[in-house]
């Protein structure tokens, strides 16, 4: 798209951006979606912080780009 419109890629990352704390990703997709309480979300956020903000968990490219 970039080359389309008249842009050179010159770098191109990756990198984890959360959209909600991660209580909240510990509640909707760890309990909540398993029918599990939902009390333990807070306890279990700060074992989940070194998953979550990993770069396997990339879910942001990040692309620099100059006029040619």
């Amino acid at each position: 798209m970039l080359d389309a419109t008249g842009l050179t890629v010159e770098r191109l990352g990756t990198r984890n951006e959360l959209s909600w704390p991660i209580s909240r990703y510990a509640r909707v997709y760890l309990l909540e979606k398993q029918g599990l309480p939902t009390w333990p979300a807070p306890l279990l956020a700060p074992l989940l912080w070194p998953l979550l903000k990993t770069r396997v968990n990339s879910n942001k490219v990040v692309a620099v780009a100059r006029k040619r």
